[in-house]
């Protein structure tokens, strides 16, 4: 019989769109209930690296804005995790983010939210060498998501 551990992930849901810190930064959350609708508690073989096929091989770019009118339109966006999953993602630390999610740029589009200047913007976590694990914010209009860029989602 194998005894594999399961490893959890523990999201505290009463943080609804964005931490203290970058609520100064952003106006409002454009989907603030798909936070209430994931689980607290789920294994990390439940996450999984999402892409769509525009983004999958060589060379393969999409821009965020149509990258979010397609995760909108088939629903998908319902599964996408939020800021707060990214939050205890980033408590995990460096060694379990290159472990489970192989150094990519993670994005979490259940919190797409509106900046201070009416950007579009989505979470993104990130391994950076000289400062670790980052949390930050990626503007939709302009940028270019490829296959090195899932949307983190539950199955």
């Amino acid at each position: 019989m194998s005894t594999t551990r399961r490893i959890m992930v523990h999201v505290d849901r009463g943080i609804t769109g964005v931490s203290r810190y970058h609520r100064r930064l952003l106006q409002r959350c454009i989907f603030p209930c798909i936070n209430l609708r994931l689980p607290c508690d789920y294994g990390i073989r439940e996450v999984v690296r999402w892409l769509e096929p525009e983004q999958r091989g060589e060379g393969a770019l999409m821009f965020g804005l149509e990258l979010l009118e397609i995760l909108t339109t088939t629903g998908r966006i319902q599964k996408c995790l939020c800021f707060s999953d990214a939050l205890s993602l980033e408590q995990k630390g460096s060694k379990f983010f290159r472990r489970h999610f192989h150094n990519k740029s993670l994005y979490f589009w259940g919190s797409v939210a509106v900046d201070v200047v009416g950007d579009i913007c989505v979470p993104c976590l990130c391994q950076c060498n000289y400062y670790g694990l980052v949390l930050d914010w990626h503007k939709l209009k302009g940028n270019q998501w490829h296959r090195r860029n899932p949307a983190l989602c539950l199955r």
